[in-house]
């Protein structure tokens, strides 16, 4: 990505080689990549999510228990399209209230099968929340997805930029001109 331009008359005037670097099209482009690694681990993880629920029976005749299966399909299905049109202004806005939507489900039930797990009891002591988090209801797993919606959160103000689309203006680097002698 590093363009190298050699100057004949900067030659004679100074030593070095000139080096015009395009700093911003690098960085979009990282920018870009970072996105879709994020994007692609947060549907990986509402796909398995609902699947684990399945698997461990938590579709339970409370409608409560439905809850993060409603949330998780069309929150995979909102991560692909903001995967792929992320300057699409309706996806975007979608996109971020499933996410808010995701973090509230998961704090939601992360709080119930705590409180859940005192079993009557109520003990905010240390040992008490100890006891709590090992109890039968499995608290992290419901805090995994409030991460998972706080992670798209994170992706949704990432910039989505175009490196064909920069300008020669936003291209420019402190370090395109190292020889300003003349």
């Amino acid at each position: 990505m590093t363009r190298i331009t050699h100057d004949p008359a900067a030659r004679t005037a100074a030593p070095q080689a000139r080096f015009t670097l395009n700093a911003p099209a690098e960085a979009a482009h990282v920018s870009n990549f970072l996105r879709s690694v994020f994007l692609g681990l947060m549907l990986l993880g509402f796909l398995f999510y609902p699947f684990d629920l399945w698997v461990l029976g938590h579709w339970l005749d409370s409608w409560q228990s439905r809850i993060p299966f409603l949330v998780a399909l069309p929150s995979a299905l909102l991560t692909v399209l903001f995967l792929f049109f992320p300057r699409s202004a309706p996806v975007r806005a979608l996109f971020v209230v499933f996410s808010v939507l995701n973090m509230v489900t998961g704090l939601a039930g992360a709080t119930f099968h705590l409180v859940f797990n005192f079993e009557g009891d109520v003990s905010w002591t240390a040992q008490g929340l100890k006891d709590a988090f090992e109890g039968t209801r499995p608290v992290l797993a419901a805090a995994a997805f409030a991460h998972i919606g706080f992670t798209g959160l994170l992706c949704s103000l990432l910039p989505a930029l175009d490196p064909a689309g920069l300008s020669a203006a936003d291209s420019a680097h402190p370090l395109s001109d190292l020889d300003t002698q003349k």
